[in-house]
């Protein structure tokens, strides 16, 4: 078949993964009634969660060290363009002088030249390499910031153990296990590493991969490595495992995620919800 390099890899001596006592379990006609009564329930349940959300506040990044300001702002698109407008409209209204950095600021220019629209060029060391010394006290849109360095190695760290695995998978012929859970929020994490700027979608992912951290969890406790057998395979399913774990805790004290208040269920609500969709919807039909 045309999919056979998919599947043809999966481990036959272990019953649970494939085989007829494997595909019936249930009886399709349950498959189907219990697909007809789960699925709304997600729908009704995701549609009532969504409707109770909270907004989301997130922490602006320093442009130049990565951290968080000090400061939250609610995260909505209204607000968001306000600001803007603001930025824009400050800038425009500053006088030449005020568009200095602070440490410009002690320079004389002529009136001439400021009411000409004409200013020197100044060759400042400080300007030219900016990363070096930042200037405190300066916020710049959040568009901006420089990533840290433990936020790039999780980041290199996670993206090689995914693609050393998805190597794995098309080596032994087994590519169909890429839809497990686990590994849809790899690349969810992998995602949110890679993101240089808080913004809602990214919030909400965040937001929503916290539910799934059951599956890792999961993983040490119940693992599956019987049909893993080439080298090193073993070893990386317990380092991508492991990286879902440190992942989340790393973003939450270093990031500008954030999560919300525990008396709060509507998360969880929509993660899970979605997770069990994910499951009868597409992992049921490619079963």
């Amino acid at each position: 078949m045309l999919l056979s390099w998919a599947y043809d890899g999966v481990n036959g001596s272990v019953p649970r993964n494939t085989g007829p006592e494997c595909a019936d379990y249930l009886s399709p006609v349950r498959k189907l009634v219990e697909t007809m009564v789960i699925i709304p329930l997600c729908l009704i349940a995701i549609k009532c969660a969504v409707s109770r959300l909270k907004p989301i506040a997130y922490q602006q990044m320093d442009r130049f060290s990565g951290s968080p300001f000090s400061g939250n702002r609610t995260l909505s698109a209204s607000n968001y363009n306000l600001n803007n407008l603001n930025y824009q409209r400050n800038m425009v209204e500053q006088e030449p002088r005020d568009l200095l950095m602070p440490h410009h600021r002690e320079r004389s220019f002529s009136s001439a030249s400021i009411a000409s629209g004409i200013v020197e060029d100044i060759h400042c060391q400080r300007c030219l390499h900016p990363s070096a010394t930042p200037v405190r006290g300066m916020a710049f849109p959040v568009d901006f910031s420089v990533p840290s360095w433990g936020k790039q190695f999780l980041l290199v760290t996670m993206t090689l153990t995914l693609g050393v695995e998805l190597g794995f998978k098309f080596a032994t012929r087994t590519v169909i296990y890429i839809l497990n859970p686990c590994h849809i929020t790899t690349i969810m994490q992998i995602y949110l590493l890679a993101c240089n700027k808080s913004t809602k979608s990214s919030t909400v992912l965040f937001r929503l991969q916290m539910n799934y951290l059951n599956g890792p969890l999961l993983a040490f406790m119940f693992p599956e490595t019987d049909s893993r057998q080439l080298p090193l395979e073993s070893s990386i399913y317990w380092i991508q495992h492991a990286l879902m774990c440190i992942i989340p805790i790393f973003l939450l004290k270093s990031g500008v995620y954030n999560m919300e208040p525990l008396n709060d269920f509507t998360w969880n609500v929509i993660g899970y919800a979605t997770l069990i969709l994910y499951h009868f919807g597409i992992l049921q039909v490619i079963a």
